[in-house]
């Protein structure tokens, strides 16, 4: 593992300071496994052993799922490698320059990029000074509102692009369902583009629903887009739960004293 940094702003992020408190730790502890890239092999059961090997915790997976539906990291998947990449690794990090790649394909060289800017609040809007790598950075004083390197041409050309509506990519969504999911992103400030709803019109495909059923489905449980499997991992957990409930509450008193043998022997005489 590697040192990272952690600033003030790490325990008053909105999102992470919800989290359970293993939940926190589990995130700063990712940045210590991960590549100067900010990328992981996802092994639940391997990052259990690094970060929490006196700790009796079998939810690792879950909360890697958690907290890449709020836009902290991206799981996915090459030939068969199983990849975590940290969303806005290198905004908060500076690595030692000794430190090598570990040569593990980007997500965004695979698919494009959906990270958002979850992360923005841990900087509080200040420039991580990177002189001293793989030291504990002091935060910069200078906010960055008052640094604009964007050419005036530049800026013309953005003002004239034209604005996503979801309603008019999503005809059979209803309003409400796109006010609600939108509302969500917007509190986890992630604009929705065209490339978001790709994503999810995929995953949509990949569970048997429509994309507007997707949307529905993700603005109701607070999600900020939505993933074939978050339906698929809730259903296997409501399962367990039910067998559980059952297992726990059946009255099997009715066996007690019953003569349980197969052979007949107790119809001999």
């Amino acid at each position: 593992m590697r040192a990272r940094n952690i600033k003030p702003a790490f325990f008053t992020n909105e999102l992470l300071g919800t989290y359970e408190p293993i939940m926190q730790l589990l995130f700063a502890g990712l940045w210590c496994l991960a590549d100067r890239d900010g990328i992981l092999e996802d092994r639940p059961l391997r990052i259990k052993a690094e970060l929490f090997p006196y700790r009796d915790i079998t939810d690792i997976s879950r909360y890697l799922t958690v907290m890449e539906r709020d836009g902290f990291l991206i799981r996915y998947e090459v030939d068969g490698l199983k990849l975590i990449e940290i969303c806005n690794f290198k905004k908060h990090q500076s690595p030692h320059n000794t430190e090598k790649s570990k040569g593990y394909p980007k997500h965004q060289q695979i698919q494009g990029s959906h990270c958002n800017q979850t992360l923005t609040p841990l900087s509080n809007g200040e420039i991580t000074v990177t002189e001293r790598p793989d030291s504990l950075i002091p935060d910069s004083l200078i906010p960055d509102s008052l640094i604009d390197n964007t050419p005036a041409n530049a800026v013309a050309v953005l003002s004239k692009k034209p604005k996503f509506n979801l309603m008019d990519s999503v005809p059979d969504l209803d309003q409400q369902v796109a006010a609600d999911f939108l509302a969500v992103r917007k509190s986890k400030r992630a604009p929705m583009t065209a490339t978001a709803l790709a994503l999810i019109k995929s995953e949509a495909d990949k569970a048997g629903i429509t994309t507007a059923q997707a949307i529905a489905i993700a603005a109701g449980r607070g999600w900020q887009s939505f993933k074939a499997e978050w339906i698929a991992d809730n259903k296997q957990q409501t399962n367990q739960q039910q067998d559980n409930f059952i297992n726990k509450h059946t009255d099997r008193s009715w066996r007690d004293g019953v003569d349980t043998r197969t052979d007949r022997s107790w119809a001999e005489g």
